[in-house]
């Protein structure tokens, strides 16, 4: 089994990436809470609506708590990452050519999360799109 070697360079570059996304979701996330609570508002009579709409609340509090958890992670590589960069300061010819294993799992991770996400995004709009017709 052969594994990837890339840059110091390419490891940040993919964290930062990461971070953003994950603050993009995050954004996304209060705009659908925002909806979501006028939508419960507008079927507070409704029980069976009401909870419809709380699985959903409660799929975006665990989103949420993923990201968190996925953001914790990234940053606490990158501090790992930085350690090491200013332990080849001392030398930094020598930094600038050596290599690092890619970080396949936390890019399976991202990509997953980015899937389940985009999968709870399209429910969550199926569902409002027919409560709102």
């Amino acid at each position: 089994m052969t594994t990837d070697k890339v840059h110091l360079s390419d490891l940040h570059f993919d964290h930062r990436l990461w971070l953003n996304e994950l603050r993009f979701f995050e954004d996304q996330l209060a705009i659908f809470d925002e909806r979501l609570a006028q939508v419960i508002d507008r079927y507070k009579d409704d029980s069976e609506a009401i909870r419809s709409l709380e699985a959903f609340q409660n799929q975006i509090i665990r989103q949420r708590e993923v990201i968190d958890e996925m953001k914790h992670k990234i940053r606490s590589r990158e501090k790992d990452l930085n350690k090491i960069e200013r332990q080849k300061e001392e030398d930094p010819v020598s930094a600038n050519h050596i290599l690092f294993e890619y970080h396949t799992s936390e890019k399976e991770e991202m990509e997953t999360f980015i899937k389940l996400f985009n999968e709870m995004r399209e429910n969550y709009l199926g569902l409002l799109s027919e409560m709102l017709k």
